[in-house]
């Protein structure tokens, strides 16, 4: 009965050193396994939320989470991902993306949030109205750098 003690507090001591051993953060000298998994980026980009986010893109083969303060780059770079500070916050591009579509169907135009560029990038395609384009450019100067026009010289297909 002595001996099943012993072993069982033995046991218990040893799951108890592992549990705690696993959630415990990384030392300083440890680095934390690489963000690889789009789906974990993804979710860590949706944890710290669209105020505090830009999106998640590849660089250079590398998943890059796109943050709009320093606290948010540490809590990514912990996670194993590399963090890019930005201004405008995914809530932000969001908002103008809906700013835009406010303006209705405009033909030959096509507009949408890029993260790997921090922008809403908009194309105006050949036959666009001056005063759609006037429209547009109106937005556009209300969120400096924020969005990026493209004019394409022929027809949206």
């Amino acid at each position: 009965m002595r001996r099943a003690r012993k072993r069982l507090a033995q046991i218990a001591s040893a799951t108890l050193l592992v549990t705690v051993a696993a959630t415990l953060p990384a030392s300083a000298g440890e680095s934390p396994k690489p963000l690889t998994s789009p789906t974990r980026a993804a979710a860590l980009a949706q944890q710290l939320g669209d105020d505090r986010t830009g999106g998640v893109y590849y660089k250079d083969g590398r998943l890059v989470v796109a943050v709009t303060d320093q606290a948010s780059a540490q809590t990514v770079r912990d996670a194993g991902g590399t963090a890019k500070l930005v201004t405008p916050s995914a809530s932000e591009l969001a908002s103008i993306h809906r700013q835009l579509d406010q303006l209705g169907n405009i033909p030959n135009t096509t507009w949408g949030a890029e993260a790997n560029t921090n922008q809403v990038s908009v194309e105006i395609f050949d036959g666009v109205p001056a005063a759609s384009r006037a429209r547009i450019e109106k937005v556009a100067a209300a969120h400096p750098g924020a969005i990026r026009i493209n004019r394409i010289d022929s027809k949206l297909k």
